[in-house]
């Protein structure tokens, strides 16, 4: 089963047809704040809206995580909770905030993939992704 959040409204529509389209029936989106989320996480709770959902984040395993943060990276508390995740996929449009996260995770969770896509042809801007798991 898979959890999805977004905070734009029409990112959650576009996401539920998509889902709708593709006959995909184990994933939940909701327009939730990551922040809200990941605090729930910590506490063993739910948020409202995903309640919403028929979704228990209490009841969710810890297999993988899949983050793509703004440009600010994640922040003390998401960095927390996605450590006690066994696999990471993390997909940043900012190198810096990206190496710093990885930095920060790095006593857990060692790099198993890189890559990095140019969406944005004849611009600076360079959109990577690093697969992380979890060390022995």
């Amino acid at each position: 089963r898979v959890v999805a959040t977004e905070l734009s409204k029409a990112s959650v529509a576009l996401a539920e047809r998509n889902l709708a389209t593709n006959s995909i029936n184990n994933v939940r989106v909701a327009r939730v704040p990551a922040e809200e989320v990941a605090g729930a996480l910590k506490t063993g709770t739910t948020p409202r809206r995903l309640q919403n959902l028929d979704v228990d984040l209490s009841q969710m395993g810890r297999g993988s995580l899949f983050v793509d943060p703004p440009r600010a990276g994640l922040d003390e508390t998401c960095s927390q909770i996605a450590a006690g995740f066994d696999r990471i996929i993390y997909v940043s449009c900012n190198p810096e905030t990206l190496a710093r996260d990885v930095r920060l995770l790095a006593p857990t969770h060692s790099i198993k993939r890189v890559a990095a896509f140019d969406q944005f042809p004849y611009t600076d801007h360079l959109e990577s992704g690093v697969v992380l798991e979890r060390r022995a």
